[in-house]
């Protein structure tokens, strides 16, 4: 096991990702294929969505070439770490630009997202050997990349079509007397549709190489509440079904639970995934085998299934840049998910980044519009 903490740390340079002739008997001029015109760049608050017949390889590189001229949305999110004491945010200053495209095809929407982030932030509170001892490294010091979009659902939450997330947000006071902000929507009828990326946890569930998750959510009244477990996480809800991961640890939270039995099959060391990677249980004498600054995964991923694992992603950190592609189908069987039935609509978005940070993440006051070109 070698040390990865230099790579999550260290900063990289942010940069941008940037998506001959035949000899006969009669000689001919040489010819060259033109490069593909510039994608066209729609307003600010516009997503339009082009038809393709051909589906995307879901492996966070952009190479296909109707992503080169699908038009392209451009925002940019702030205020990174404002939220929760200023815990995380990270970022450039806590800013960010995002570049958003959309395809679709008879029965899918697919997005691309691009966006700076000068971290490969790769680990969620591991074990680290410190001193000899094992340390389970805090989540505002170690923690995870992740994005996440907002829908309106059925237009049902007030106020959201015009000035976004924040309509969502509300001052609370937590366990220990501390004003934090916290989201629910303000109506008992009033739903919004989370699509919640998470890299640690849900971009390699299948391999390195294969698409992985964003888990689906979605977001209610329920007020928070710290006294209440049921109403911990105030509005914010997972779909209907299993929970996308566990912790690595002992019930007394002690210890680590597992370790490798091997290398990470999923490619991440920093997660374990259960169903793919082969573990064994952590025994005292597995210290020994461990130099100082070693690791052990904080969380273990779980492959699940059903109404919380119907949007396939996968994004590539490369150079400062984040690119991820998504893929869920236009129409889905969930009252929990939004519907893309009706392809002479718009439908209202809204879009939030995390750079190392649990809470704290970049966003805008304002909403953005997806329209489908037919």
């Amino acid at each position: 096991m070698k040390k990865h903490l230099a790579k999550i740390l260290g900063l990289t340079v942010l940069s941008v990702v940037v998506l001959t002739g035949c000899g006969g008997a009669q000689p001919k001029a040489a010819t060259t294929t033109p490069a593909p015109a510039p994608a066209p760049v729609t307003d600010t608050k516009t997503l339009t969505a082009v038809r393709t017949t051909a589906a995307p390889t879901l492996d966070g590189k952009s190479s296909e070439a109707f992503w080169a001229s699908a038009p392209e949305m451009k925002l940019k999110l702030s205020n990174a770490g404002a939220l929760q004491g200023g815990t995380g945010g990270k970022f450039d200053n806590g800013n960010t630009e995002v570049t958003m495209k959309a395809t679709y095809d008879a029965e899918n929407l697919y997005m691309l997202l691009q966006y700076q982030d000068p971290t490969d932030s790769m680990a969620r509170g591991p074990w680290i050997l410190e001193s000899g001892k094992l340390v389970k490294k805090p989540y505002n010091e170690l923690y995870e990349d992740k994005l996440a979009i907002n829908w309106n659902i059925n237009n049902s939450t007030q106020d959201f079509n015009d000035a976004g997330c924040t309509v969502t947000c509300h001052a609370a006071t937590d366990k220990n007397g501390k004003t934090v902000t916290k989201h629910w929507t303000n109506a008992e009828n009033e739903l919004l549709d989370m699509w919640h990326w998470k890299y640690v946890r849900q971009n390699s569930l299948y391999g390195p190489d294969k698409p992985g998750l964003m888990h689906d959510q979605f977001m209610d009244s329920v007020k928070y509440d710290p006294a209440d477990a049921a109403k911990a996480g105030g509005g914010r809800h997972s779909d209907p079904g299993d929970k996308e991961y566990i912790d690595n640890m002992t019930d007394d939270k002690s210890v680590p639970k597992l370790v490798f039995d091997g290398a990470a099959l999923n490619g991440n060391p920093y997660v374990i995934i259960d169903g793919l990677d082969k573990t064994k249980p952590f025994t005292a004498d597995y210290i020994k085998t461990m130099k100082e600054g070693d690791f052990i995964p904080g969380p273990i991923a779980k492959q699940i299934t059903g109404d919380p694992a119907d949007i396939k992603a996968k994004g590539k950190w490369e150079n400062g840049v984040w690119t991820l592609e998504i893929s869920r189908k236009l129409i889905t069987t969930s009252a929990k998910d939004v519907q893309f039935d009706d392809l002479a609509k718009t439908y209202s978005f809204a879009v939030a980044a995390f750079d190392n940070s649990q809470i704290g993440h970049a966003y805008e006051n304002l909403v953005h519009k997806l329209v489908f070109k037919r």
